[in-house]
């Protein structure tokens, strides 16, 4: 019989999963000069969005595209595998690996460097993460394309230029 996880440990989860992010936002803070409230207001979010997510003790984990709008207004590539995903939507190492055996079957004499199966992976997920976020996009061809033409346009990972 599967027993659900108490209060305490959900909160314990939900706080171990938000750690990393917080420590990415302080980060960036330190790195661009920004404080918690401007930066915010500049991602167009709450006010507060920023200054709780780096509590000690917030009990939520900010979401991917959260993460992703605060990147922007700071002009940093964002962390797109810390967020809160919606259900289904798995990591860029994994829809790397789904697309390099998929295009081995494919076109088995393709061949691209590892770091650019990465940056497919990751460009993929977010757009994944656009659609799961924007229904109207999910059942339009231009959208979608638009969504993975800005994806795509993210930093590379390191050694792919």
């Amino acid at each position: 019989m599967l027993i659900p996880p108490s209060g305490d440990e959900r909160l314990a989860d939900v706080q171990e999963k938000q750690e990393p992010i917080a420590a990415w936002m302080r980060s960036v803070m330190e790195q661009k000069n920004l404080n918690p409230t401007s930066w915010a207001k500049k991602a167009g979010l709450g006010r507060d969005t920023v200054s709780r997510a780096i509590k000690d003790k917030y009990a939520h984990v900010s979401s991917t595209r959260t993460l992703i709008q605060l990147a922007d207004a700071a002009g940093v590539p964002p962390p797109l595998d810390l967020g809160a995903a919606p259900a289904g939507v798995p990591s860029s190492a994994i829809l790397a690996a789904i697309l390099e055996e998929a295009v081995s079957r494919l076109a088995p004499s393709a061949s691209f460097p590892p770091l650019l199966w990465k940056a497919m992976g990751q460009a993929l997920r977010h757009t994944l993460l656009e659609l799961a976020d924007d229904p109207a996009t999910q059942n339009d061809p231009t959208r979608a394309r638009m969504a993975a033409r800005m994806a795509a346009r993210q930093q590379p990972p390191e050694g792919t230029d």
